[in-house]
């Protein structure tokens, strides 16, 4: 019968470490970022953005939301345009547009977030949660194929339905509130990248496949 071996990314802990160690310090303390790190379009989860916004905005005060990626990038919809369209002035204030960041800058703004949000429709093997991950930052994802294979909720990090946005409220509300709850899930997925995506780990494996294959 056909194997299928399944090889997971690596990701050093290292090169975000340093960042770890000396977490940067916001200009308001009283923020809680969340942040959206991707292309802007459909299946990274944009339309669940620009239906969600202003719930996510209402949830606390507190909350502001921060896209970092690019946006231009649909050419029967701009999301950006259309998320801005929804807001009023003040809720206009509270949402940001970096656009693409190289990664030095994507790994200083995921260590100065307090959220990262994933509302993939689907995915491989985001990469980029594992950064986050690594990085100490709790992780809010859509439960489909690709994400819940990384993300075991209330353990790693917290999984919503993209049928039900209630889920994504309800999740976003716990972890504004519930800072044990963060600090349990930054714990637990800290240890699950090092434990499952440790480079020498992946590389053994690697070796491991190709011997067996070969003739």
């Amino acid at each position: 019968s056909e194997q299928v071996a399944v090889i997971k990314n690596p990701i050093e802990p290292d090169d975000y470490n340093s960042i770890n160690n000396t977490k940067i310090s916001k200009n308001d303390p009283n923020r809680f970022d969340i942040l959206f790190s991707g292309r802007l379009e459909r299946r990274k989860g944009a339309e669940i953005m620009l239906r969600a916004v202003n719930g996510v905005l209402d949830i606390h005060k507190s909350i502001n939301i921060v896209f970092a990626g690019e946006t231009d990038v649909d050419k029967s919809i701009n999301f950006r345009n259309e998320i801005e369209y929804l807001l009023d002035n003040t809720n206009r204030k509270r949402i940001s547009f970096l656009g693409p960041l190289d990664r030095e800058n994507l790994i200083m703004q995921i260590a100065r977030s307090d959220l990262f949000l994933a509302p993939s429709l689907f995915e491989n093997s985001p990469y980029v949660i594992l950064e986050a991950m690594v990085s100490k930052l709790p992780v809010l994802g859509s439960d489909t194929d690709g994400i819940n294979e990384i993300i075991k909720h209330r353990k790693t990090g917290m999984l919503f339905s993209l049928t039900r946005l209630e889920s994504l409220y309800t999740c976003i509300m716990e972890l504004v509130h519930n800072e044990n709850l963060r600090n349990s899930l930054v714990l637990n997925a800290y240890e699950y990248v090092c434990t499952n995506h440790n480079p020498t780990k992946i590389a053994q494996e690697t070796v491991k496949f190709y011997n067996a294959i070969s003739v």
